[in-house]
């Protein structure tokens, strides 16, 4: 995995899960609201993630794993 793919990697944890409870997310709009557009950047930044780094983590799955449904 080179650098590029780790920092994309930990940016999209870190963005989701830095400082959320439970109770924070589902009571507050603005938490959930910002949680859903993290999800759709992961989605956006995936694309992205270069060969090498999908070579070297085969079990995560994608548009062409067998399995996949989207």
């Amino acid at each position: 995995m080179n650098n590029r793919d780790i920092h994309i990697v930990n940016r999209l944890i870190s963005e989701i899960s830095a400082g959320l409870s439970k109770e924070t997310f589902l009571d507050d709009e603005r938490t959930k609201r910002a949680v859903c557009m993290t999800l759709i950047n992961i989605g956006e930044l995936v694309k992205n993630l270069t060969e090498c780094f999908k070579a070297d983590h085969p079990h995560i799955p994608g548009k062409t794993s067998p399995g996949y449904a989207m």
